[in-house]
């Protein structure tokens, strides 16, 4: 064991098994000018301790463990360059241990210490890393002039825990050990590099509370050096081992490459239609709605398929190739199946991208050999779905192409020649991009019949959601044909996408059933999207979406009882959903009912739209910006009231108004603070007779249109007046119910009759009485 402790005049770096050098001998002159040498102990024997030992070392697992953090405030403690220091701390007993290698003992990793108390108390201190390097330099100097005394950097003021470890306490046992000179012994320090033993006695200040001792472990034979390159060893032994399995895999097994048997060959490049033959769809017409007219078209093709040769004898040719061209949705490759399935013929069905390969010839022998496959099994139909990737437009002379494509083409235009009428083969196709298509592919001869699937109209809607309905558990009073006539413009698709939603609906909710509100769930979940989070009930704007909504259900409910112009109420909602935060639902009426409009039917709309503003007004004593919208709608209704429909006193005009800037220019633009003269470029206007009105017109058309909102808004302040309680008993019931419906909004304004009001507030339109010109 080395017993190291601070020499009084240097600071010693960390003890070695080489011992220091104990004495020095330095020349110089006596009193009397004689030459003498001195002899200086740098290191005597009553600071170094007894010689040169082994301490054993402890059974850590029998000894409690001591924090570092514990450790390291009891060393700041005792040392006495430390605002922590405390005269009255007891001494430690340090022995440090560090490992040099054990068999088959645990070994450990940087320093552990025993720490011994005055009460004779062990525990022991695991100091396995080094922490933040430490200016350990400045208190290791070597006995070099001035390493002691000389301004030192104080010690570092460390971030996280994790940076602390064993330099940290080296640290703080090199301050502890610093010797304390006074004022003559530091000068002549600084001087010399040295002081006098025989005018200054030795002290050391970490005398009274730390002795501190370093200890080896002894050495014997350890694989340690095999177990911490073993990771290493296994991660080189694994590469190699991988490596030599894959050039081995690579050298041994045939490539994959072109087959070069005949057989294999056939085979690579059939068109795998066994794979995608139907014997029977199992779908028929009957399972089809929204066909409308187009089903007389189906049905000639069906009774060919049935009955080959009764064409022959009239010496009539029967459509080869059919084009089904209509919107994603629509329902045209559920029409193909249906042809197949009335008819009782075999199905091939396939879509366009199979046939195009990276190697060129291949998608020409699929083509090959699904007519041959059609032709052995005639009568079919051969139905190629999305043909668009298939058989688009071939590029110009000069522009690169796509060869494998166009070979495919080529093929595919050979064989809907080749087949002859009689040959009960029908070749059908679907796409929603005809005009991609190539010309030659379009003709007569190849596709015969070109039929346009449209978007089913309120009867085909009725019948796509009465077959939908056939697979669900539906309650008796929902409404089909009211939902029908709700939902103008979705597809069949769409449509039972809605019919689904409400499934999950009523899942959700425990139902055994589909009823009502789980249909008109579904179709505020489709047409505007997730609900969001309801406003908090804090907030006053709530009770202006409830005014706002009331109102104008209330309007719509009074001008529907008058006269029918307007559809009547379905419900009125507080749900926010997409961008809105309420809306009002209305029960639609017939499409044909919106073919044409009239004058009251226009004037009713803007009532309407004008209505939630004006019911602000009469709870809340002033309208908010969020009938802006609404009100915006209202002024282009009335503009085309007057200036294209010619529906006012004004007569008969068709004017075209001035062009007005469209969104486009501002989202190609900059910011700018200047108009630009190209504004119209970028403009929409209205349609009309053409005819730009005169300055006079102008505002005599202004005045008209304003005259129309003043009158359709107070209309609205009359009624609602007059309904004061029903509208308050409505915004009541919305705020805490959310959601009314149509036929509680019809109770609360039986249980609220009107009242005829002393006086009803009217907004004049003088102002704009005087643009027109005298």
């Amino acid at each position: 064991m080395l017993r190291w402790r601070h020499h009084p005049l240097i600071s010693c770096p960390l003890p070695t098994l080489l011992m220091p050098q104990a004495h020095y001998e330095v020349p110089g002159v006596d009193a009397e000018g004689k030459a003498v040498t001195r002899t200086y102990d740098f290191v005597p024997e009553e600071v170094l301790g007894t010689a040169a030992g082994y301490a054993a070392e402890p059974q850590w697992h029998r000894l409690p463990q001591m924090s570092y953090a514990e450790f390291y405030q009891g060393l700041r403690e005792r040392n006495w360059t430390s605002k922590y220091y405390n005269p009255a701390a007891e001494k430690w007993q340090l022995q440090f241990f560090e490992d040099s290698g054990r068999f088959l003992r645990p070994s450990f990793e940087g320093y552990r210490v025993l720490l011994t108390r005055a009460d004779g108390s062990q525990a022991w201190v695991n100091l396995d890393r080094e922490g933040a390097p430490t200016f350990l330099r400045d208190y290791s100097g070597g006995g070099g002039k001035g390493a002691i005394h000389a301004p030192k950097r104080e010690s570092q003021q460390l971030d996280h825990p994790v940076l602390y470890g064993s330099n940290q306490v080296f640290e703080q046992l090199f301050q502890a050990h610093e010797q304390r000179l006074n004022g003559k012994a530091e000068r002549q320090f600084y001087e010399k590099g040295f002081v006098d033993r025989r005018k200054h006695a030795y002290v050391c200040p970490a005398e009274r509370h730390l002795d501190v001792s370093f200890n080896l472990t002894p050495q014997e034979f350890s694989l340690r050096w095999l177990w911490d390159s073993l990771p290493l060893f296994l991660f080189y032994a694994f590469g190699v081992s991988f490596l030599g399995v894959a050039l081995a895999i690579g050298i041994f097994r045939p490539r994959k490459q072109m087959p070069v048997d005949m057989f294999q060959a056939m085979e690579f490049a059939q068109s795998k239609g066994n794979a995608r033959r139907d014997g029977s769809t199992g779908i028929t017409f009957s399972d089809v709605g929204g066909l409308g007219n187009t089903i007389g078209e189906m049905m000639q093709v069906v009774e060919f398929l049935k009955d080959p040769k009764q064409y022959s004898q009239l010496d009539a040719k029967p459509p080869k190739g059919i084009l089904l061209e209509g919107d994603p949705g629509v329902g045209k490759t559920l029409v193909a199946k249906a042809i197949a399935g009335e008819a009782k013929v075999p199905f091939y069905q396939m879509a366009g991208s199979e046939f195009v390969e990276a190697i060129v010839g291949v998608g020409a022998a699929r083509v090959r050999d699904l007519f041959a496959r059609a032709r052995v099994n005639a009568p079919c139909i051969i139905f190629v779905d999305e043909i668009d990737a298939l058989g688009i437009k071939r590029a110009e002379v000069g522009v690169r192409t796509n060869e494998e494509r166009e070979q495919t083409l080529n093929q595919l235009l050979s064989e809907m020649d080749g087949f002859t009428p009689d040959s009960g083969v029908v070749f059908v196709a679907a796409t929603n991009r005809a005009d991609l298509l190539d010309p030659a592919l379009m003709r007569a001869g190849r596709f015969d019949r070109k039929i346009r699937i449209l978007r089913p109209n309120e009867q085909g809607r009725t019948e796509i959601l009465r077959i939908h309905a056939r697979k669900h558990k539906m309650a008796a009073d929902v409404d089909l044909y009211q939902l029908a006539k709700d939902l103008p413009g979705l597809s069949g698709a769409e449509l039972g996408n809605v019919l689904n939603e409400a499934a999950l609906e009523a899942v959700r909710r425990g139902g055994r059933e589909i009823v009502q509100r789980d249909v008109d769930f579904a179709v505020d979940r489709v047409l505007q999207g997730i609900r969001r989070p309801s406003l908090p009930d804090s907030f006053g704007i709530k009770k202006n979406l409830a005014a706002h909504e009331i109102g104008t259900a209330i309007v719509a409910t009074l001008l529907h009882r008058q006269h029918k112009r307007v559809e009547a109420v379905e419900r009125v909602s507080l749900v926010p959903r997409g961008s809105d935060w309420s809306r009002t639902i209305y029960a639609r009426g017939r499409d044909e009912d919106y073919v044409i409009l009239t004058r009251g039917r226009l004037l009713d709309r803007i009532r309407v739209l004008l209505a939630g503003r004006a019911a602000e007004e009469i709870m809340l004593g002033s309208p908010s910006t969020y009938s802006n919208a609404d009100l915006k709608d209202a002024t282009s209704l009335a503009y085309r009231l007057i200036a294209n429909y010619g529906l006012s006193p004004l007569g008969l005009t068709t004017w075209a108004p001035a062009p007005r800037r469209s969104n486009a220019l501002k989202e190609r633009s900059f910011e700018v603070t200047v108009e630009s003269i190209d504004a119209d470029l970028f403009a929409s206007s209205i349609s009309g007779g053409g005819f730009q009105p005169s300055d006079e017109n102008r505002h005599r058309l202004r005045a008209a249109v304003h005259k129309v909102l003043l009158e359709a808004y107070n209309a609205n302040l009359a009624d609602l007046e007059a309904h004061r309680a029903a509208l308050a008993a409505g915004a009541d019931a919305l705020i805490q119910q959310e959601l009314i419906t149509g036929k509680e909004l019809e109770e609360i304004l039986a249980a609220h009759p009107p009242v005829q009001p002393e006086s009803v507030p009217q907004v004049t339109a003088e102002p704009l009485d005087n643009l027109l010109p005298s």
